[in-house]
């Protein structure tokens, strides 16, 4: 573990980053040694920091549950971070494109929870019994590092979470196919990518199970209330001011974002 006033400095770095919307050098260039548990510990300092600033937890999220991303960062499991009040948009409410500095595209299902799922041993069915309903999503991630990054960088910045823009409409849970909803993204009204649910571990309920077990290992868990967001379904689809994106999520439902 790297020193307290260290970690203290790093997550001082990557607040401001995000604050001043000037990216800055990987973490782990200067710091090759950095581990998980750093990056986990300078996520947790700037999460309790918007907390103090008045944001609110709303829930978890779930990065790297793509092979394909795994494989890029040397992975034996996803990641996790935390969605707090201050990112959730409305479909109805236009984003700033000069609040990020290189913004991009997530279409990922959503879970809401209506009991809490303490992990260890939660699965798949556990959290259908668990979940209130799913929706669309689309994740507004925001790389505030430049060059090369690792997944331990990305661990330091809540795995790269800027805005989340959430549903209007949620869905019953029974019935639906999780593993096999189709997903196709329009970029001012061209198709940029088609995706398939099982590009999260292979069915996104999953991906919620995982975070239930994983979570139990820091004695945390998932409340009654908590939304969870599952992983990316496409490709990275970069944003400029002025693109409007619609998604559909076949059963679930379309979504859209607009960018000024």
């Amino acid at each position: 573990m790297l020193q307290p006033e260290i970690i203290q400095k790093l997550a001082d770095e990557i607040h401001l980053a995000g604050q001043n919307t000037m990216p800055i050098e990987p973490f782990t260039q200067a710091y090759p040694e950095l581990t998980i548990e750093d990056a986990r510990e300078i996520q947790l300092i700037n999460i309790r920091r918007r907390m103090a600033a008045g944001a609110k937890m709303v829930g978890k999220k779930v990065g790297a549950t793509n092979p394909v991303m795994q494989e890029k960062f040397n992975l034996r499991e996803p990641v996790l971070g935390y969605l707090l009040s201050d990112i959730i948009r409305d479909p109805s409410q236009p984003i700033r494109r000069d609040t990020q500095i290189a913004p991009f595209i997530e279409c990922e299902i959503l879970f809401v929870l209506a009991e809490r799922l303490q992990g260890p041993n939660v699965h798949p069915i556990d959290v259908l019994r668990a979940a209130k309903g799913a929706m669309p999503a689309i994740e507004v991630p925001d790389v505030r590092f430049t060059g090369s990054r690792t997944i331990v960088d990305a661990m330091c910045d809540n795995v790269f979470n800027g805005y989340l823009v959430t549903g209007e409409m949620m869905a019953d849970v029974r019935g639906i196919d999780f593993a096999n909803i189709p997903i196709r993204l329009w970029k001012n009204g061209a198709l940029a990518s088609e995706g398939v649910s099982s590009a999260a571990l292979g069915n996104p309920l999953r991906v919620v199970a995982w975070l239930a077990n994983k979570l139990a290992e820091y004695g945390e868990c998932l409340e009654a209330g908590d939304i969870v967001i599952t992983g990316s379904q496409n490709p990275a689809v970069y944003i400029d001011a002025g693109d409007h994106f619609e998604a559909d999520f076949g059963p679930l439902g379309r979504i859209q974002a607009d960018f000024i």
